[in-house]
């Protein structure tokens, strides 16, 4: 089955005999089939090894096995360009980032062509496409952006590194989460040193990304501060973004928080939140019933975005998000968390 879906009109006056008709098509996909990840293997502290399948039905076409994931191990990202090709980011016995097209068939030379061209020493610490441009940003962990454009097939430049920290409001110790595109900016969502004073540790910036020859230069735009789901003093844990995805309507972010102690889990709950370019502001469009509770102990909500972990897909009307929620009751007066 095809991965993505493509579609064109035209307008003719059938006349006498044969009528051929030309319709354009745009190389825009209409929809393009999720990403789909399931575990494989987890040792009992955490790591795990985990499979990317194309969706289709009961079964999916698989793109990559045996991804690193886990506390040792950058978390596997994916984008998308124009054409729906598939990026993808992970470790599997050193760090790849591979290619594919729309049907899930790799790009065998992109890995070797781009790789030598990221930076090694510090690592990467996030990555995005912008499927209006197709240029590729990484963020490296010393908070720096490069842009890497592809000039032919598989031959690549990348720009001059810019430091996060020129941008006006970024502090010394904020932490980046996640980073999208679209067409000329770039977005990305920081979280902040927190303390108890601090009620919305996480920020979303709107950059204008202009590259010049190999200069970059991003100039800062907007901000906007997230809610913290909880608030609750004695729930002291920090609310976490754990992807975005940009479009011609909005930026949409996909924000967590969870609550351990002993080892134990006691609760998760999940909000999608919309930032809008035109007035830089935030929507809240789906959010955990029990969000802006302090009840220290939550069930499982089916309903309920639990533990939102990252962009799937998408179509013309639809975004598509992967919730990794588990079922938490208590049985006999004791929590037990099944899988999910």
């Amino acid at each position: 089955a095809a991965a993505g879906e493509w579609s064109g009109s035209t307008e003719h006056t059938v006349q006498a005999g044969d009528n051929p008709v030309t319709v354009k098509l745009s190389k825009t996909p209409k929809s393009v089939r999720n990403i789909l990840s399931s575990v494989i293997s987890q040792t009992p502290y955490g790591d795990a090894k985990v499979t990317f399948k194309l969706a289709s039905g009961k079964e999916g076409k698989e793109l990559i096995t045996n991804v690193d994931i886990g506390s040792n191990y950058i978390i596997p990202v994916t984008a998308r360009d124009s054409t729906g090709r598939i990026y993808v980011l992970y470790s599997k016995s050193g760090l790849h980032f591979t290619r594919f097209d729309a049907e899930g068939n790799e790009d065998a030379g992109f890995d070797t062509a781009i790789i030598p061209l990221l930076p090694s020493a510090v690592g990467i610490e996030a990555m995005t496409v912008d499927p209006k441009t197709n240029r590729i940003f990484v963020v490296d962990g010393d908070k720096h952006v490069h842009a890497v454009t592809e000039t032919g097939h598989n031959t690549f430049t990348r720009s001059d590194s810019v430091d996060l920290a020129t941008l006006p409001d970024i502090e010394t110790n904020d932490i980046l989460t996640a980073v999208a595109a679209y067409n000329g900016e770039l977005f990305l969502t920081v979280q902040r040193n927190r303390s108890p004073s601090l009620a919305k540790p996480n920020k979303l910036f709107a950059c204008t990304a202009a590259l010049s020859g190999t200069t970059l230069t991003l100039t800062e735009k907007n901000a906007a501060e997230l809610d913290e789901l909880r608030t609750s003093a004695v729930m002291n844990v920090p609310t976490q973004c754990t992807g975005l995805f940009a479009d011609a309507s909005g930026v949409y972010c996909l924000l967590r928080e969870q609550r351990l102690r002993g080892g134990m889990l006691y609760y998760m709950v999940g909000v999608l939140a919309c930032y809008s370019r035109d007035d830089n502001t935030v929507t809240y469009l789906k959010k955990h019933p029990k969000a802006g509770t302090n009840d220290e102990y939550l069930p499982f909500d089916s309903d309920a975005f639990a533990n939102p972990v990252g962009f799937i897909g998408s179509d013309e009307e639809n975004i598509y998000i992967a919730d990794d929620g588990v079922n938490i009751n208590k049985v006999n007066e004791n929590l037990r968390v099944n899988g999910n």
